[in-house]
């Protein structure tokens, strides 16, 4: 997997965590090193599970298809309120389908904090907690169901563009010379997995 987390990703999760344990009520300068310490531990453990589930289920194992990062602190804290561990494969999966419609359809891409914070509020009860979060992203959007035209977008920043590497993972789609299934594990130096057109532009050039 090729992952890069920065302080500004995981500080949040931390935040979040000293708050599901109830270290913290105030201010971060409040917080001792020691705790800090321990909730930089917790959100490392979190966040590496949480990778770890997303590249095995959903196979978005890199940065660049790795969408909606601002949800982290939600799923972080939502995993620290259950040990760490989640029940099942269904819970698992609809942990991943919240997480999804997440960067779909830009839930944290506002006023970041405020809707974190309402989405915080929905988990504290932990009885049907994913069930409140879907619920909540189908009022907000109305609809949750796909089109044809959510895939316009043509640049790797577009919403849908993870959702597209992550069919290709999950359906197994295979290198159209080789039969090989398309794979971030591939070994040898010219095996990874790039970007391209489908028709190189330099073939089209060719051919007028």
């Amino acid at each position: 997997m090729h992952y890069f987390l920065t302080t500004a990703r995981i500080i949040p999760c931390c935040n979040r965590l000293w708050e599901a344990c109830h270290l913290v009520q105030t201010h971060a300068f409040d917080i001792t090193t020691v705790t800090f310490q321990h909730g930089l531990q917790q959100a490392e453990k979190a966040i590496d599970t949480l990778l770890n589930l997303i590249s095995g289920r959903l196979g978005l194992d890199h940065d660049c298809v790795l969408g909606g990062v601002y949800a982290f602190p939600l799923m972080a804290r939502y995993l620290m309120q259950r040990g760490g561990h989640l029940a099942d494969y269904r819970e698992r999966d609809k942990l991943l389908y919240w997480y999804i419609h997440t960067f779909l359809w830009g839930r944290y891409t506002g006023s970041t904090e405020s809707v974190l914070n309402q989405d915080l509020a929905v988990i504290e009860a932990p009885e049907g907690a994913l069930d409140r979060l879907i619920n909540q992203l189908r009022q907000n959007r109305g609809d949750l169901r796909l089109s044809a035209n959510d895939f316009m977008g043509w640049s790797l920043g577009a919403r849908f563009y993870p959702l597209l590497s992550m069919l290709t993972r999950v359906c197994h789609a295979q290198d159209w010379e080789t039969g090989v299934d398309l794979s971030n594990r591939l070994l040898g130096k010219h095996n990874h997995l790039q970007v391209h057109h489908i028709f190189p532009k330099a073939l089209l050039y060719q051919h007028g």
